[in-house]
């Protein structure tokens, strides 16, 4: 009696099983890890917005106080502090190479800008922190791309200037 030696092994049937398995995996892990990454970077260029709005109000608190300078000695508080666009160039030229602000959206731009924010927020200006002179420091950022009529991504804040 010969005896057949048995092979082991997978058939093709289920090999191709667990490669379709693989792929369905695979493509609801792309699609949770976009939306990951697109509330990061929303929620970074809020956290940029809020802390520069911070900021310059404490700055110009300098002023406030007694000091001379302010916005790392871009700001003469005897002569400027109550002009808004010597303070946004102060702003801008204390916080527009910082590497503390990245734009998250395109890292290698700048996320400080001195000029009013041009359009909504479909623009390629996402993650941008816009500054212009409106009564005050006036402090704009679109969060993501444009959503709705009452654009919810869009952040806008004005800092009194006395």
């Amino acid at each position: 009696m010969i005896k057949r030696k048995k092979n082991k092994g997978f058939t093709l049937i289920e090999l191709l099983v667990v490669v379709a398995i693989i792929g369905i995996l695979a493509s609801v892990g792309v699609v949770a890890y976009n939306g990951y990454t697109q509330s990061a970077k929303k929620g970074a260029s809020k956290s940029n917005h809020n802390s520069v709005k911070k900021w310059v109000q404490n700055e110009l608190q300098k002023c406030n106080i007694g000091e001379s300078k302010a916005m790392e000695g871009n700001l003469d508080c005897d002569t400027n502090k109550s002009d808004a666009d010597e303070i946004i160039k102060a702003v801008v030229a204390s916080l527009g190479a910082s590497d503390d602000f990245s734009n998250p959206y395109a890292p290698a731009t700048n996320a400080i800008s001195s000029g009013a924010k041009s359009g909504n927020c479909d623009t390629d200006d996402r993650g941008v922190i816009h500054l212009s002179n409106s009564s005050g420091v006036k402090i704009e950022t679109c969060t993501a791309k444009y959503e709705d009529a009452k654009n919810t991504n869009l952040l806008t804040n004005t800092v009194n200037v006395e």
